[in-house]
């Protein structure tokens, strides 16, 4: 999935370009790993954002003229050292005002993808260091317009951003420097399979989409932010969190309380759900084998888990189908 004076001096060395001077559909680039996530929400929002195409490649397109295609280049986390001409299409589309998003993971891909951000000139930098395992959600550090409409993102494990200007943290896991944004986490952008099973809300959609009409309007710049009041962020703790709302596992009233569009009801408890497949379903979830939403795993004790046993009947209050995210 961009402080304020530090990125108006990287502008004197990473130059922006007029947004109407780029292209106008947005390559996404599978990088070589061993992670294999997919990023299709990602694809539908830019495409939904304005996008005519997006291109989902393996291999790197060398030699491309990126700037007169692509208005955005999002790179998921690599495993091997990058190849020069990969760099040097990368600096050209900077120099040109292309977006960039740059994706580490907590346990690889920061020491490659540094070579990417030293050779773009950039200060910003993943550190060696992450934030731990779990379901977690962080605030936007900037009102800003990559934060717009997008308070807070969910991320797994991340690598810890340094650098540039943080927009989301602390911790800091996405930050920004010229058009050039560093995602210490790539569940931030893949499906929610990827995301460790963890939900992917309104608001981190909301986050892809800004990346791409920042880009498109000439009169929006990304590098412009204004700091939010000390301890405005969101640190980061157990998923959902009541500041989205909406998540699996949140209360709910009606369908409409809810992110993916379904309430259900167990054991006379209401909840928001979604749609899920075995093992796709948050922790302490499991997909219901006649429903296929998720629900509260069974489980010995007490509490609202333990009375949500398969032998339970879960109720839905809107058909599968016809379900809808707000």
């Amino acid at each position: 999935m961009f402080r304020f004076l530090l990125s108006c001096c990287v502008l004197l060395l990473l130059p922006l370009g007029s947004a109407s001077a780029l292209g106008t559909d947005a390559l996404i680039y599978r990088a070589p790993s061993a992670i294999t996530y997919t990023y299709g929400q990602l694809e539908a929002t830019l495409r939904d954002a304005g996008a005519p195409n997006v291109d989902v490649v393996f291999d790197w397109p060398a030699g491309t003229e990126l700037a007169s295609q692509y208005r955005l280049v999002v790179v998921t986390p690599m495993e091997s050292p990058p190849d020069a001409a990969y760099m040097d299409d990368l600096v050209a589309f900077a120099a040109e005002g292309g977006g960039i998003v740059l994706m580490a993971e907590h346990d690889r891909a920061a020491e490659q993808v540094n070579l990417v951000a030293e050779a773009l000139g950039l200060a910003a930098r993943f550190d060696f260091a992450d934030t731990g395992g779990g379901c977690n959600q962080t605030g936007a550090a900037l009102d800003h317009p990559l934060t717009m409409d997008a308070p807070t993102v969910e991320f797994a494990w991340s690598r810890i951003t340094s650098g540039g200007t943080p927009l989301y943290g602390p911790p800091e896991v996405v930050t920004l420097e010229g058009t050039v944004v560093l995602a210490g986490d790539s569940d931030l952008f893949a499906d929610a399979s990827g995301l460790g099973s963890c939900p992917v809300g309104g608001s981190t959609i909301q986050f892809y989409r800004n990346l791409y009409t920042s880009l498109a309007d000439d009169t929006v710049s990304m590098d412009a932010g204004v700091s939010m009041d000390a301890g405005a962020g969101v640190d980061a703790g157990p998923m959902p969190d009541a500041s989205a709302g909406g998540g699996v596992g949140d209360a709910c009233d009606a369908n409409d309380d809810c992110v993916d569009g379904l309430c259900a009801e167990l054991a006379g408890e209401r909840f928001c759900t979604r749609a899920c497949t075995p093992g796709t379903c948050p922790m302490g979830y499991e997909c219901d084998e006649a429903a296929s939403v998720c629900r509260p795993e069974e489980r010995g004790g007490g509490g609202c888990a333990a009375s949500g046993g398969s032998s339970s009947v879960l109720v839905l209050l809107l058909l599968l189908g016809v379900a809808r995210r707000r």
